[in-house]
């Protein structure tokens, strides 16, 4: 026969309902942990033994940064030289009003990686880049691939060897016209390098010549007289040696860059 079982012993209170502190005070189920407040237990009450996260401090105000100014400033006064030069001496493509501002753009940038803010330049930057692409794709017809590559070499020794207009695209102009009588002529003769060379022209001593001289940009004499720089139209007349006389020449010249004169 089995021996009577003894009774089991009493089973321990149980814990009264509520919050209880979890066994690691730091882990998800601490006090201070979003899945506390989300089991039923108001963050804060008095007497809670869960205290709630404590509030964040706000977060300081942001300091404007002076750079997307100083780069924008930059870029007027920048503007405002090239166009001083454009109206006084210099004579700028269209792209170089879109590549210096791009230039203070780009420099911008790289001082706001370590100085200042300066993020709406960037959307500025990519606007200017469009805007030079253009402008240089414009105006590539204009500057374009030389067609001309030579040297003009004169030696007439009449009116009749001459013809109307000498040009060039990258090349020297040397025109010695003093063994040429103009005497009763009335000539007209134009002389071009359209990119860059040098042109010299001698002229009889007794002509009476017009000159009606362009450069873009480079050193001028006519006639002993100074006309070099940058944009410059200038127009001269000499009746030579021998006073009113001798025939008469109008000579029309134009040089993008380099040297010009003209003698006697």
């Amino acid at each position: 026969m089995t021996p009577p079982v003894p009774p089991l012993p009493p089973l321990p209170p149980l814990a009264p309902a509520g919050y209880r502190p979890p066994f690691a005070p730091h882990g998800p189920f601490g006090n201070r942990s979003p899945y506390a407040a989300s089991l039923g237990y108001p963050a804060g009450m008095p007497g809670s033994p869960y205290p709630g996260l404590a509030p964040k401090p706000p977060k300081p105000p942001k300091v404007r940064s002076r750079l997307g100014r100083v780069i924008f400033s930059l870029i007027c006064v920048s503007l405002g030289v090239l166009a001083a030069f454009e109206v006084t001496t210099a004579n700028f493509l269209v792209s170089t009003y879109f590549a210096v501002p791009l230039a203070v753009v780009a420099l911008g940038l790289i001082v706001g990686a370590w100085f200042g803010r300066a993020r709406l330049m960037i959307l500025l930057g990519v606007l200017l880049s469009i805007a030079l692409a253009i402008s240089t794709a414009s105006t590539g017809e204009d500057i374009g691939r030389p067609q001309r590559i030579e040297n003009i070499n004169l030696n007439p020794t009449s009116v009749k060897q001459l013809d109307r207009d000498y040009r060039t695209d990258i090349g020297d102009i040397n025109a010695d016209l003093s063994g040429v009588d103009f005497s009763g002529e009335n000539t007209d003769l134009e002389f071009r390098i359209d990119l860059t060379g040098n042109m010299r022209i001698t002229l009889p001593p007794n002509v009476d010549v017009t000159v009606e001289v362009r450069v873009e940009g480079g050193d001028c004499h006519i006639l002993g007289r100074e006309c070099g720089g940058f944009n410059q139209n200038n127009e001269f007349t000499d009746t030579g040696t021998d006073g009113v006389g001798g025939g008469e020449l109008h000579l029309n010249l134009y040089l993008r860059y380099g040297n010009l004169e003209v003698t006697r």
